[in-house]
């Protein structure tokens, strides 16, 4: 699953910044300030928890929610966004949910393990 969305999350990386080029824009580099905070918090999170697989999921769930916020902003906002750049977003977010969903149905089962 976590190898999954790692890929998941670099082609989306990929696809993102290849649209950003052909723009004649630059994309950014790295994490921005808030996702290596929200990385750390979650390293904290795990060490605290003695490593709780349900603690573990819930993590990466609100890190899923976080990035769903994110693509929503993006679609909701005033921003003019090419047809086929649009469909890209939305395909992106639509995985992305369908890992959130995984993550949730992982973490619904522990509670009743």
């Amino acid at each position: 699953l976590f190898k999954d969305m790692v890929t998941h999350s670099q082609k989306y990386k990929l696809e993102l910044s290849n649209d950003i080029k052909s723009l004649g824009a630059k994309p950014t580099e790295g994490t921005k300030k808030f996702g290596k905070i929200f990385l750390g918090w979650m390293d904290i999170q795990a060490a605290l928890t003695g490593k709780d697989r349900k603690e573990i999921l819930k993590s990466c769930e609100s890190g899923e929610d976080a990035a769903l916020e994110v693509y929503e902003e993006v679609l909701k906002s005033d921003i003019l966004i090419a047809g086929s750049v649009r469909k890209m977003i939305l395909d992106q977010k639509q995985e992305i949910l369908r890992d959130h969903n995984r993550i949730k149905m992982l973490r619904d089962a522990e509670r009743v393990l």
